[in-house]
């Protein structure tokens, strides 16, 4: 059980939203505070303006989402009706995903990852922004893309300067090469936003494995290893604490 007022979006897609210039969207009087969904109101900002990614590390915060504001907005979907009302406790089900989690090792590097965080994406963004917000992000993805349905885990490491980030984005029985080359179009989705993060993806080796580059202007690079249903997201300051992550998974 997890409280309405604590679940937040993990420091790793933090990082990996401000490394991709990508804000959250802004409210065209259907959703309720979209900035919430994406990160609190100082993360927003550095996610929003792609100038100095090494500043994203201090800033990030936890957001946190109120059941009043996990209430409004409500869309035309069901996705955040389905979930449970929360209780006296302000304690409500959500999903998490710990065999995911297990995938990101406990030490990376010679160093303890931290901030370790599993959900559904749709799920945080009902508790986080409602309905409105899961409606626009849904009615905005690609063909071939069931935002839905996606689980995330994530944690950072404090490998080189800033501290790095390790997502996995898991569609179930999706190819996540996919989500790899439509990066620009879908890690925005994540955050709540619809907008179309800038920057080019390009294919490349690194560790011994196939992987994706994200380069967006003026920030640091983010590094997509997709594998089966499996996008691993490596958001660190450079290549060489990239291939160290990229060895220890699987």
């Amino acid at each position: 059980m997890r409280s309405t007022t604590a679940i937040s979006i993990g420091a790793t897609l933090v990082f990996i939203l401000a490394a991709c210039g990508a804000a959250p969207a802004a409210s065209d009087g259907a959703a309720p505070s979209a900035a919430v969904v994406g990160a609190s109101a100082s993360v927003a900002l550095e996610a929003s303006a792609p100038t100095s990614p090494e500043a994203t590390a201090s800033t990030a915060t936890s957001p946190t989402a109120s059941p009043a504001q996990a209430s409004a907005g409500m869309g035309t979907g069901s996705d955040c009706s389905a979930l449970p009302s929360p209780d006296v406790n302000g304690q409500t089900a959500t999903a998490e995903y710990p065999e995911l989690l297990a995938m990101i090792p406990e030490e990376l590097g010679g160093q303890p990852t931290h901030s370790r965080q599993s959900f559904r994406v749709a799920e945080f963004l009902c508790l986080a922004g409602g309905q409105a917000v899961v409606d626009a992000v849904i009615g905005a993805s690609p063909d071939g893309f069931d935002l839905a349905a996606v689980q995330y885990a994530g944690a950072s490491v404090n490998l080189g300067e800033p501290t790095s980030g390790v997502a996995i984005l898991r569609t179930p029985g999706a190819d996540a090469t996919f989500m790899a080359e439509n990066f620009a179009r879908i890690i925005p989705l994540i955050a709540g936003s619809t907008e179309v993060a800038e920057g080019d993806v390009s294919a490349d080796t690194l560790g011994g494995k196939s992987i994706f580059v994200f380069t967006p202007p003026e920030a640091r690079s983010t590094f997509l290893y997709p594998k089966d249903d499996l996008l691993f997201v490596i958001s660190p300051k450079d290549p060489d604490v990239a291939e160290t992550i990229l060895a220890a998974l699987p």
